[in-house]
């Protein structure tokens, strides 16, 4: 059980280090929908409130997604402005 879950570490660890640590924590919110859906694959019998919260995590984590998107956008377009504006 030891060597599974270092291997899953280090993994963990490579994925962040090449998609960065914002994209990584995204992921890690897959977890609950992953979870259902092996659980499916089992026979687990789904009910209205484990569709409802992964639609709340589906939901959340792409609400999230655009809003850092759009955060990084302008930080980016602010930036080019000041660099604009230095080079004047």
């Amino acid at each position: 059980m030891v060597l599974p879950g270092f291997v899953a570490l280090l993994s963990w660890n490579y994925g962040v280090k090449i998609l960065s640590s914002v994209n990584g924590i995204l992921f890690i919110n897959f977890v609950p929908i992953t979870t259902l859906v092996i659980m499916m694959i089992q026979g687990y019998k789904i009910t209205i409130f484990d569709v409802a919260g992964t639609l709340l995590v589906i939901i959340a984590l792409i609400r999230n997604n655009v809003c850092q998107r759009k955060e990084e956008n302008e930080h980016q377009k602010n930036l080019l402005k000041e660099q604009m504006s230095k080079a004047v």
